[in-house]
């Protein structure tokens, strides 16, 4: 019936698309090895189009009284893997309904075709949250390089973090307030920043 023909059809339309970018995706490649990168097991992440590499999140504690001024990554030796590599690039997520079905990225040819490092920085712009009147920095880092166009892939053995605050501006907005079942110093890099809170 009609049902069964439009159901047809967009199967038909997905596996066109699937095709479409498999071909994309084999003429980007070039001859590369396909790869998505892993890295123990920490995050992998991408947007549509864009190469899928590890990321190391990290959490520090802000002192009390305290806001962020600069965040710098310090990196340590640099490691280049032999052969050249083809990143996969992240694909948009499907909605959980019964109709839904995936789209396909191809690879961004703005950042597949260009020799220059990916991504250019060591870490995203950090994300300054708080919780029960204590300050949070999260940042993600980004121990992984790709060169798309040469497929060259290098890894640093060591990031180091280094967090330079500033006295905040004003009264906080909440008072320091001690969890008992999700400790507020659990899982940072710097716990004892927490005993610069006061209760």
């Amino acid at each position: 019936g009609g049902a069964d023909a439009k159901a047809a059809a967009a199967q038909a339309g997905v596996v066109a698309a699937r095709q479409a970018v498999l071909g994309a995706l084999a003429e980007a490649a070039a001859g590369r090895q396909p790869v998505e990168l892993r890295l123990g097991n920490t995050p992998v992440i991408g947007g549509s189009g864009q190469p899928r590499l590890p990321v190391v999140p990290v959490q520090l504690l802000l002192p009390a009284g305290r806001e962020v001024a600069g965040v710098e990554v310090l990196c340590g030796r640099k490691v280049t893997l032999p052969g050249k590599y083809f990143v996969l690039p992240g694909q948009p997520p499907v909605p959980l309904l019964p109709d839904a079905q995936p789209t396909f990225a191809p690879p961004d040819p703005a950042i597949y075709n260009a020799a220059v490092a990916y991504p250019a920085a060591r870490c995203a712009t950090p994300n300054v949250q708080r919780r029960r009147g204590v300050g949070y920095v999260l940042v993600n880092l980004n121990p992984v390089e790709y060169v798309p166009a040469s497929g060259q892939v290098s890894y640093y053995e060591t990031l180091t973090v280094k967090l330079t605050a500033k006295a905040a501006a004003g009264a906080p907005a909440l008072r320091y307030r001690p969890d008992p079942v999700r400790p507020l110093d659990k899982g940072v890099a710097n716990p004892a920043a927490l005993a610069t809170y006061a209760l």
